[in-house]
């Protein structure tokens, strides 16, 4: 399982994405194609629900969530953390909107209904624990145990390619962990810097960049610079 995870992680680092979708009109339990526990065979059930959000592990979260299941007992939401491409475990913590009417309109999680989904995850069969091969993940997590101190001061520096604008600039979501002069520079393979940007006095948390002088694919570095801090990141580019 973490194997599965580690590679996961590996494609997500180095694949920019737009826009997450999970599309659940109808969610299916079981092992999600052709197995499960109605006789051998999955389930669809409908929740009237499409997920969607510009930030993969946050749209996971919380699809894990309204399918019954509590996200603090999966190990990729962990290693998500320790990998440094997330920097959230407890549903609650993430902002939801409901979209009405061509709007968004900012809700608590707890008003939509879930769907509980039983799935072929990894089985508690140890210390009296006998868990059916399909069942659900929904074991209590004490989330105040596992995170400490304040989140803000927690922001960790990173910067990540997320999408194109509609010109086919690339999306850059930049970390900032403290106010700052913030300095980003785009390298090619061979070193060469192709890209520079500076932003006076960038406030803690996420910002956006676009680089809009993108014309060859490539592999390419992400460096970006603060005070006291520095991050980098490799992504490709295919096209």
């Amino acid at each position: 399982m973490e194997q599965w995870v580690q590679r996961m992680i590996d494609s997500y680092s180095l694949t920019p994405t737009g826009i997450n979708i999970v599309e659940g009109i109808y969610g299916r339990d079981g092992d999600g194609f052709t197995s499960g526990p109605h006789n051998g065979k999955p389930m669809d059930f409908m929740s009237n629900n499409i997920i969607f959000g510009k930030d993969a592990f946050r749209v996971d979260i919380i699809a894990h969530w309204l399918a019954g299941h509590e996200p603090g007992n999966f190990g990729l939401f962990h290693i998500g953390i320790e990998r440094g491409v997330s920097d959230v475990l407890n549903p609650f913590d993430i902002p939801v909107y409901l979209w009405n009417n061509g709007r968004a309109k900012k809700v608590s999680l707890d008003t939509f209904k879930r769907t509980p989904l039983l799935t072929l995850y990894m089985r508690r069969n140890y210390d009296g624990y006998n868990e059916d091969q399909y069942h659900m993940v929904d074991e209590p997590f004490d989330y105040t145990a596992w995170r400490t101190g304040n989140p803000v001061a927690d922001i960790k520096p990173s910067i990540k390619a997320i999408g194109t604008d509609p010109g086919n600039g690339i999306v850059m979501e930049l970390n900032v962990p403290e106010e700052s002069n913030v300095y980003v520079d785009i390298k090619n393979r061979f070193g060469d810097v192709v890209w520079h940007l500076k932003a006076d006095g960038l406030e803690p948390g996420k910002h956006e960049v676009v680089w809009d002088g993108f014309s060859e694919p490539g592999l390419y570095t992400m460096y970006v610079k603060g005070m006291d801090w520095d991050a980098e990141r490799q992504m490709v580019i295919y096209t």
